[in-house]
């Protein structure tokens, strides 16, 4: 009987004397252990956590209607890259997550002089109470008992943000309101 093969490096991946239980643990580094257990670990479509993300495509859409394409797509950007962060049982993208994240805030943070006063306070407030719960409620570890539910506060304060914003802006980024410096 031959030993079984690993699937990288075609190589036997074992000795026939070894358990069968630690069959792949030494060929390639331990490569396709570690890419099973990460597969064991990822969240399926309706974990909030991966569906919330499909609110950040309807919302850059909003935001490329609006005549804002580049934040839209840094939105959608920003949903994808969570998507592909949570989808993998917070395993692969963290990084590519967390600067999608901070462009789309950052490009669509200075949309607030655009809006009333009362829409930017909301604003101030949806953003508060979403670093808090990033921030502080949130254990730091993905695999923590506190992460679930206040991550999936912080996407849920973050979409409603957004769409706060899109929804209160005139059709254009130039309008003409007395806040902006370049009104007629």
């Amino acid at each position: 009987v031959r030993p079984p093969r690993c699937k990288i490096c075609c190589r036997s991946a074992t000795p026939p004397s070894r358990p069968p239980l630690r069959r792949f643990s030494r060929c390639c580094g331990g490569a396709l252990r570690r890419m099973r257990l990460a597969w064991t670990r990822r969240r399926g479509w309706t974990d909030f956590l991966v569906c919330s993300n499909l609110l950040y495509a309807v919302i850059g859409g909003a935001y490329a209607e609006k005549g804002m394409p580049f934040r839209g797509a840094l939105l959608v950007a920003s949903g994808a890259t969570s998507f592909a962060y949570h989808s993998s049982g917070e395993q692969f993208a963290s990084t590519a997550d967390q600067v999608a994240a901070m462009a789309a805030f950052l490009a669509t943070a200075p949309l607030l002089r655009h809006v009333s006063p009362a829409v930017a306070a909301t604003e101030v407030v949806l953003v508060t109470a979403a670093l808090y719960f990033k921030y502080v409620v949130q254990s730091p570890s993905p695999k923590g008992e506190g992460y679930w539910a206040p991550h999936c506060a912080w996407h849920l304060l973050v979409a409603m943000g957004q769409a706060l914003c899109v929804a209160a802006l005139p059709y254009s980024e130039l309008c003409d309101c007395e806040r902006c410096p370049d009104a007629n």
